[in-house]
Parts: C-alpha cells; structure tokens; sequence
C-alpha cells in the first residue's frame, strides 16, 4: 500500500511540473487540486507509516514482557541469520 501511495505522490508531483512548464494561469485551478491531493497523500502515508511503527511496538514489547529480554534477542538473531542465509 505504502508503494502505491509513493507512486501517486511521484505521478501528482510529475503532473504539476508539467503543468507548470505548459503554463501556470492555464492550469491554475489543476495545479491547486493536485497540491492538494498531494499533501493528503503525503500525510496518507506518514499516518500509515506511523500506525506500523506503533504496531511494531507494541507487538516487540509484548513479546519481551512475555518471554523476557533474552529470548527476544535470540529471536532476532535468528531472524537476522535467516535474512542473511536468503541474501547471500
């Protein structure tokens, strides 16, 4: 989802551009519109970034309080031996 709302935010700024290069009293009201969708994209995806950042959180905290401090960090070096074995 987040790479959708990237694209959109790259098409609007593009679109704008080119408005802007084709002449600005022509598309005047279009290039207010875009800047506008533009800027709820733009918060659109800090919003959701935030929310998975938050998630991340609260799910990394409640696998610590269960299982303790130790057991997370040997889960993440697993994970992270995992990743490292699919890359290379």
């Amino acid at each position: 989802m987040n790479e959708q709302i990237k694209q959109d935010i790259e098409k609007m700024k593009a679109a704008i551009e080119q408005m802007k290069t084709a002449g600005e009293d022509l598309f005047s009201e279009e290039i207010k519109n875009l800047q506008v969708k533009l800027e709820n994209a733009e918060k659109e995806l800090n919003s959701a970034s935030e929310k998975v950042v938050e998630v991340v959180n609260q799910k990394e905290q409640s696998f610590v309080q269960k299982y303790g401090a130790g057991t997370a960090r040997i889960v993440e070096i697993i994970l992270l031996g995992m990743i490292l074995y699919r890359l290379f």
